[in-house]
């Protein structure tokens, strides 16, 4: 599908459509200086950024090698092996950072809410986006694969709406942003962050990806959590899955 909107994707498209209430909101609070969210002074512990650097690149490697074995080639018993054992290296990462680097704030049900609101508000330029890379290039082969219930499909699934969003919210925003943050402007360390997030995935998603990571990484400044991002991207990636699904 290159350009073209089926009957499966009006359901997003109404959503983000709605969307723009909330961006609206947001944006009026924030002229007004009244915002909804607002970032601390410091965001993030003071220290080296070379561990969290580090430890998010090791992530990184592990993500990325893990990939291969969750694709369930390998047979169920090794794809939920790689599964756990990378929402297990995500976690030890989580835990470094909120030693190292990060200071939540606020409770952790408001923390979830703000990353789904932010979500809502951002997700008109995101489908905007997603839209126009369509008439561009052909779309990612994962979505083929789940389009097609192609064999794998369900630890694609998986790990599209778990696995990925917890990994890569702990290397990208809670590791690397956070890092880039302690010897740079919030502007610089945004946009420097998202873009590393957006080139590691196909040029057909660069930028409904770099959109995304500015709204989530502006997430991880004001409530200097990763859990807002990590709901918000796993709510995004389940309308997706769930959309291509249903469209199959």
């Amino acid at each position: 599908m290159i350009g073209a909107i089926e009957p499966a994707d009006i359901p997003s498209l109404v959503l983000a459509l709605t969307g723009v209430v909330p961006l609206a909101i947001l944006v009026r609070r924030h002229r007004a200086g009244r915002p909804l969210l607002r970032a601390a002074e410091p965001p993030f512990r003071a220290g080296s950024p070379e561990i969290p650097l580090l430890v998010a690149g090791a992530l990184f490697v592990a993500y990325s090698t893990g990939l291969l074995v969750t694709s369930g080639r390998f047979g169920p018993l090794v794809a939920g092996a790689g599964i756990a054992g990378l929402l297990a290296a995500a976690a030890v990462a989580a835990f470094l950072a909120r030693r190292v680097v990060l200071l939540p704030r606020g409770p952790l049900p408001w923390r979830i809410g703000m990353g789904l609101l932010v979500l809502w508000a951002v997700l008109p330029l995101v489908l905007l986006a997603l839209l126009l890379c369509r008439l561009i290039g052909p779309e990612q082969a994962q979505i083929d694969v789940l389009r097609k219930r192609a064999p794998g499909w369900q630890w694609l699934a998986v790990t599209a709406v778990v696995v990925a969003p917890v990994v890569e919210e702990v290397c990208f925003r809670g590791l690397l942003y956070p890092a880039l943050r302690q010897r740079l402007r919030m502007r610089t360390a945004i946009l420097l962050s998202s873009v590393a997030f957006a080139i590691v995935h196909p040029p057909t998603v660069w930028l409904p990806l770099a959109i995304l990571a500015m709204a989530l990484a502006w997430l991880v400044e004001t409530t200097g959590s990763v859990v807002p991002s990590v709901a918000a991207h796993m709510a995004l990636n389940c309308l997706t899955v769930a959309t291509v699904l249903l469209g199959g």
